[in-house]
């Protein structure tokens, strides 16, 4: 069974511009983990995708940034196939923040947020001024200022995420493709890293597709809701009209209670303990 709802449209002057048209992976000859996949983007929106685990979250998220190639379908990105871009040109459009980083060296917090403008560079040339500019404006957008020379590694892990996010957003791409964005956060750090990313892509413009374990957060960070199971999209819309008992249950196999969160007015499960 399939629940599309239409989405309420909040920033004005939205449009669609990155179209996924019956998009289909196998990773084996024999095996779909996605399946036929449609769905139609629009600029600003923050975008949270949910579902049991291998439901297909992560395979969507790699063909869109562009990792994985032999699809079947198409992605196109303001009216041309992503196959077709260089990856420094999808690099100038996409930022993938996997759930994992763990950088190869020692960087200190602004060497690594200074990563994020690589695209923008050949092989010998050195950064302007104005990348100087992006990074501090990246660097303050996240509260890391006084972190700029500490090591990455001496870091918790709230504040690595930060500066994950800070290197994402010095890359300055129009879209931010996020993987578990907020794992291994205690509950404090990741609310309060989700309003803080939240209110900064409004504040850059940027578009975010997420995928989400906590299916709570996401309906508190998103403006809109895909459901998958089974490499199919078998709900999407405004939170508020996908989290439904039915769907819920259908997806993640087990029975639960919609309630209306007591102050944000955001639907919230929980699962029913027997």
């Amino acid at each position: 069974m399939y629940f599309h709802f239409e989405v309420e449209v909040k920033v004005l002057n939205q449009k669609e511009f990155l179209i996924l048209e019956n998009l289909s992976y196998s990773y084996t000859d024999r095996i779909k983990v996605l399946k036929d996949i449609n769905l139609r983007i629009r600029e600003k929106e923050l975008i949270g995708i949910i579902g049991p685990n291998g439901s297909g979250k992560t395979t969507l998220l790699k063909c869109v940034a562009g990792v994985l190639k032999n699809y079947e379908g198409s992605i196109k990105i303001y009216g041309k196939e992503i196959n077709t871009f260089r990856r420094k040109e999808i690099a100038k459009i996409i930022t993938f923040v996997s759930q994992n980083f763990s950088p190869a060296f020692d960087f200190t917090v602004k060497e690594l947020i200074h990563m994020g403008r690589i695209p923008y560079h050949t092989f010998f040339q050195n950064s302007s001024i104005g990348d100087q500019e992006i990074v501090e404006a990246a660097i303050l957008a996240m509260d890391l200022n006084g972190f700029e020379n500490r090591r990455f590694n001496n870091l918790s892990e709230g504040e690595k995420r930060r500066v994950v996010f800070a290197k994402a957003l010095a890359q300055d791409t129009t879209i931010l493709l996020l993987d578990e964005p907020f794992a291994h956060l205690d509950i404090n750090y990741s609310y309060e890293t989700a309003k803080l990313i939240r209110m900064r892509v409004r504040e850059f413009e940027k578009t975010i597709i997420g995928v989400f374990h906590n299916i709570n957060m996401a309906s508190l960070f998103c403006d809109r809701i895909i459901v998958m199971n089974n490499g199919k999209i078998i709900a999407e819309g405004d939170p508020e009209k996908v989290y439904r008992e039915e769907i819920i249950n259908e997806a993640f196999k087990t029975n639960c209670t919609i309630i209306s969160h007591p102050r944000i007015k955001k639907p919230q499960v929980l699962i029913d303990w027997k």
